[in-house]
């Protein structure tokens, strides 16, 4: 296990904090400046308060063993980054400092102030770490443990070596080691991954149809621009080593653009999904007091073993893709602070694979080319005035009166409750701006299984958008065509926040089918007065019925809106009279534009 390099490695200014006891382990305490910039930090204590600049005594706990990126440094004080993107303060004495420096894991000359000493294998040299994340080689007599509350007057001095099998600066700190260099086949990667991903080196000249076709993939989306293939995988399926739940490949012009495979997450992982999902309530009957309290009771289950779960897919994931690859390059990720992720990339010909983990939120791993994640998965946007003129000619108008926006993409947001982040996903991909539902519930503060504080929510798209040249803004809330159909004229869909009873989704999905064979315009026109008339009765707003979704377009005649839900091909269009959309309106109408 011996390394050829040797490199001393200097304590500055040591000061030995803690008395330390020997067991199995001798552990090694103290606190270091270090001469190199410091990379991330992790925390000790049970939890510590993330002070947030700005925000008088606001402060956020933030978990023991959390690894946090750091911003900048200065003495006893680090500014660091949390997993949902906050920024803050937080005290030197309350992290260890890794033996990750400059962006590279377990080099020579690296310092730490957590230090864990093992027997190594030929029992001359130890193995120190941090935790477990990143074990370099030190000489045995060069890990003195100091006596209980000693001050040393002198420094000691530590020759660190890295160990021959260094193990990657990634998420599992798993011993791998590193392939041979060696040309990577096309059947090795595809072998790897467990799917026919790739017919040859270039995944991106193939058909969007023949790579959705030979990894059976179903359309979910198709506009004259961009389309979308997602599965919703089974319990039985595997990718890369671990279970996927949501599997979709993203195309432009009908040539591949993005592959973006997502495993255990807090929308759709077993137990998750459902409890919070408006499609729950599809059922012909609703469920017996039974029938919840087991859903319920799956749900609390559910939440308990998620985190480990989302821990081993990356550990998983991470290592059949460093086996095969070799070890990764840490990268961050992200256009805007609540959307910046912290992944692992390897490269293979023009292919980035990223490998995500935010904590509590999901395991991701995406294919994108290599220079689209070179700039952090930001795209060319399209200018102001180009987009005003595709947006109109989006529109189209039926000789009965109909007013359709056209060209949306479907997300499908499958059993969980995601309405809000697939519904921003669907308008921010519409206006050219690339998107993802489930970063985007990452960045609004999504709960388990579902449920979205909206106003995060439109903050953070907000952030998003403008960097794209679009800014979001609030329109009046009445429920009326005269401030509607301003909007929908020039093809800006509104985002409408709603409750869903179930007695009208069903008799506006039985109407739309209806209407979509009417010829004969008076009558049905009649059969919409007792619908009107009932929708005047008052309905208490119900929380849990909360929901969002798109109005893209009106009938003046008829006095309907055409709205749109992210539940897949069969609620991309229905139609709902006025009167029944006031009655279940939460009152907040939202438009993006140029």
């Amino acid at each position: 296990m011996r390394g050829t390099a040797s490199t001393p490695y200097t304590w500055t200014a040591a000061l030995w904090r803690v008395a330390i006891a020997v067991a199995f382990n001798a552990i090694i305490l103290c606190t270091i400046r270090a001469e190199e910039d410091i990379v991330a930090v992790t925390t000790r204590t049970t939890s510590i308060k993330l002070i947030i600049p700005g925000g008088g005594s606001a402060v956020k706990t933030v978990p023991a063993n959390t690894r946090l990126p750091v911003i900048s440094e200065d003495g006893e004080t680090l500014t660091v980054r949390d997993a949902s993107g906050f920024e803050g303060t937080i005290s030197a004495k309350d992290v260890r400092l890794e033996l990750a420096m400059s962006g590279s894991s377990g080099q020579s000359g690296a310092q730490t102030s957590d230090v864990s000493v093992q027997d190594a294998e030929d029992k001359e040299d130890a193995l120190m770490d941090d935790a477990g994340r990143a074990p370099s080689l030190v000489a045995r007599e060069d890990a003195p443990v100091p006596a209980a509350g000693s001050v040393p007057e002198e420094a000691p001095r530590v020759e660190v070596r890295a160990p021959e099998t260094s193990p990657p600066s990634g998420f599992g700190g798993f011993g791998q080691t590193s392939p041979p260099k060696r040309e990577v086949t096309v059947a090795a990667i595809n072998e790897a991954f467990g799917a026919k991903l790739f017919a040859d080196t270039n995944l991106w000249d193939d058909s969007a149809k023949e790579v959705a076709k030979r990894l059976r993939w179903p359309l979910e989306s198709s506009t004259s621009v961009q389309s979308s293939y997602r599965l919703y995988a089974g319990s039985t399926d595997e990718i890369l080593g671990a279970r996927p739940y949501s599997l979709v490949l993203y195309a432009k012009k009908e040539q591949p653009d993005m592959i973006s495979m997502v495993f255990a997450n807090k929308g759709d992982f077993e137990g998750l999904a459902d409890m919070r999902s408006e499609r729950r309530k599809e059922r012909d009957e609703p469920m017996d007091s039974r029938e919840e309290r087991q859903m319920r009771k799956a749900h609390t289950n559910a939440i308990q073993t998620f985190t480990e779960a989302v821990r081993q897919d990356a550990r998983t994931i991470e290592q059949k893709l460093t086996t095969l690859l070799g070890p990764p390059e840490r990268r961050e990720f992200g256009t805007t602070q609540a959307m910046r992720e912290m992944v692992l990339r390897w490269d293979w010909n023009s292919h980035a694979i990223l490998l995500a983990s935010p904590r509590d939120e999901y395991t991701a791993v995406r294919v994108m080319r290599s220079e689209l994640a070179d700039d952090k998965g930001r795209s060319s946007a399209m200018p102001g005035a180009e987009l005003r003129d595709w947006l109109k000619s989006c529109v189209s108008k039926a000789t009965n009166g109909d007013v359709l926006i056209r060209d949306i993409p479907m997300v499908d947001q499958g059993p969980k409750g995601f309405c809000a982040p697939a519904t921003w996903e669907r308008y921010l991909r519409y206006m050219n701006v690339p998107a993802d539902m489930y970063i985007l519930a990452m960045a609004g503060g999504t709960q388990f299984g579902g449920g979205t504080l909206a106003s995060v929510m439109r903050n953070n798209a907000a952030t998003l958008a403008r960097q794209y040249g679009r800014r979001i803004e609030s329109v009046d809330s009445d429920i009326d065509l005269r401030n509607i159909d301003k909007h929908i004229d020039k093809g800006l869909p509104i985002l409408w926040t709603c409750f869903v009873y179930d007695d009208i989704e069903k008799a506006i999905t039985l109407r739309s089918i209806e209407r979509s064979r009417v010829s004969n315009w008076e009558p049905y026109l009649d059969t919409l007065k007792p619908v009107r008339r009932e929708a005047t009765r008052k309905r208490s707003p119900d929380r849990d019925r909360a929901h969002m979704r798109m109005i893209v377009g009106y009938n003046a005649k008829t006095k309907e809106l055409a709205i749109s839900d992210s539940w897949g091909e069969w609620a991309e269009l229905r139609w709902i009279t006025l009167e029944e959309a006031a009655a279940i309106s939460a009152g907040d109408l939202t438009i993006m534009r140029w």
